[in-house]
């Protein structure tokens, strides 16, 4: 079976504000096989498992990256669509490389784009690629090193304005999962 985006982002909306509990210890990666891993891609291929759909099953953020290039559906110009995988590099986490995932909600300007991820910090303060929660972040496009974009069925997203509306009217900071 192929995935909607609709499909992928409900699930992963539903997911907002699970927290890791202790240190790399989560749901995701219990269903993955392995705890204690650092599991911004193990929450999307998660999110495509009870989707019944297929995402790589790697915990290494640049393989994913590698399965779409190798694939024929990654993309580096202009902004990510809505269901998109985009792999982000922290400059200021010293870690030259891509070091986390998200899944593309919408770009919300020509600079920004709001995604839902996991093993993030609800703020810009926190550890953005090993933070221990899902949350809705806003990133700048100069932190995106790439997306790829899987095969959806296609479909009108209903979802999304559901996740932008959420996203606005919550108090920065705060991404608990009670909607």
């Amino acid at each position: 079976m192929r995935a909607t985006a609709n499909d992928i982002l409900t699930i992963a909306f539903k997911e907002v504000g699970t927290v890791e509990k202790p240190v790399n210890i989560i749901k995701y990666n219990k269903a993955f096989g392995k705890q204690g891993l650092q599991w911004c891609q193990v929450f999307v291929w998660w999110v495509f498992k009870q989707a019944n759909a297929y995402f790589i099953k790697s915990a290494y953020t640049p393989d994913g990256a590698n399965w779409f290039k190798k694939n024929d559906r990654w993309f580096e110009k202009g902004m990510p669509k809505t269901g998109d995988i985009v792999y982000f590099d922290f400059p200021a986490d010293g870690i030259d490389r891509i070091s986390h995932v998200g899944i593309v909600v919408k770009a919300m300007t020509d600079d920004e784009v709001l995604c839902i991820e996991g093993n993030t910090s609800s703020t810009d303060d926190g550890d953005q690629r090993n933070g221990g929660m899902v949350a809705i972040k806003l990133r700048k496009r100069d932190l995106i090193v790439g997306w790829g974009r899987p095969a959806y069925t296609k479909d009108l997203t209903p979802i999304v304005s559901k996740i932008v509306a959420y996203y606005d009217k919550k108090p920065k900071g705060d991404d608990d999962a009670s909607r």
